[in-house]
């Protein structure tokens, strides 16, 4: 399935500002639109208001990942918690099972193998290894208990740890395929609203033909002006990790126009920063940040419209 991508050559903010100034205008002038077509009146006009507001309270994809953010922070603390059981549960292990070749053996069917991998957020190996814990507490629950060695209310707080843990991470996948769904319909409903705007536009301006200053009310690029007005170019830019989607604070922001002087700016603790009365055209956005490899992005400023970047850092690879 191809992607589905914006048919309005604006921010969305904007093209809500936009349906909004156009209908308010149709409302005006209702009565010669309802003479060219009867289709307008005031269900129609009732009809595209309520399409705006349901397009608006669709959540954006920065509050999608403030939530996702959430969520990760969530799950981390839970797979710390699991994570100090299992390591308990190692050393456990490595008690009852003193031969060093037993005691490998023992390790690996313990989930010994995921460890690197799980220590590095990796949720479906903590998954997995966790997992393995608690069968390998199951089976050999005899041989851990001996000698006073596993106290023997010591399975029911692992299993409470992996429980909280596995629900967490359940919902947290829950929610990534929420955020990937929930894109899309929002760019449909978005789509929906220009797709009513731009007949309504077109009918405006053959109704008002011979009036210049009502006709251009239904120019999309007229539109465009009065509600994006000189000064508020910009860009708003949110620094996120890749590994963690949390936001990373510091990053240094550089926007640059060839052969002019740059402009730097340093994220805040979220992860933010803006660039505001940009002049119009092509920039080069380039992020950097020490532990992570170097963004280089090609942004648009355009007339009036203070658009929104996110970039997501990827950690630098360790110097061998």
């Amino acid at each position: 399935m191809s992607a589905i991508t914006p048919r309005y050559n604006c921010s969305q903010d904007v093209l809500y500002a936009i349906a909004i100034l156009a209908v308010d205008n149709c409302e005006d002038h209702l009565l010669a639109f309802t003479d060219f077509s009867e289709s307008y009146d005031a269900d129609y006009i009732a009809a595209f208001r309520a399409a705006i507001e349901a397009a608006q309270a669709l959540p954006d994809e920065h509050t999608r990942a403030s939530e996702h953010q959430i969520m990760r922070i969530a799950l981390q603390g839970l797979g710390t918690t699991a994570t100090d059981k299992w390591l308990a549960l190692k050393r456990y292990i490595e008690k009852a099972y003193t031969d060093p070749a037993t005691q490998h053996v023992r390790l690996n069917e313990a989930g010994h193998s995921d460890y690197d991998k799980a220590a590095h957020e990796n949720w479906g190996k903590l998954k997995a290894m966790l997992l393995a814990g608690q069968s390998f507490i199951t089976t050999h629950s005899v041989e851990l208990l001996a000698n006073n060695n596993m106290p023997a209310g010591f399975p029911a707080t692992y299993d409470a740890a992996l429980t909280a843990y596995t629900d967490k991470y359940a919902a947290f996948l829950a929610e990534e395929e929420t955020a990937h769904e929930a894109t899309p319909i929002k760019i449909t409903a978005n789509n929906g609203l220009y797709d009513m705007l731009t007949p309504m536009n077109a009918d405006g301006q053959f109704i008002f033909k011979n009036d210049f200053e009502v006709k251009r009310q239904f120019t999309f690029e007229h539109q465009k002006q009065l509600v994006t007005p000189a000064g508020a170019a910009g860009v708003d830019v949110t620094v996120v990790s890749g590994a963690t989607f949390l936001p990373v604070a510091e990053a240094n922001v550089t926007m640059q126009q060839p052969e002019k002087p740059a402009t730097l700016l340093n994220t805040d603790a979220n992860g933010q920063c803006s660039f505001n009365s940009m002049a119009v055209g092509k920039y080069t956005m380039t992020v950097t940040k020490d532990g992570f490899t170097t963004q280089v992005i090609n942004v648009t400023i355009s007339t009036g419209v203070q658009s929104r970047r996110k970039v997501t850092m990827s950690s630098a690879p360790l110097a061998e």
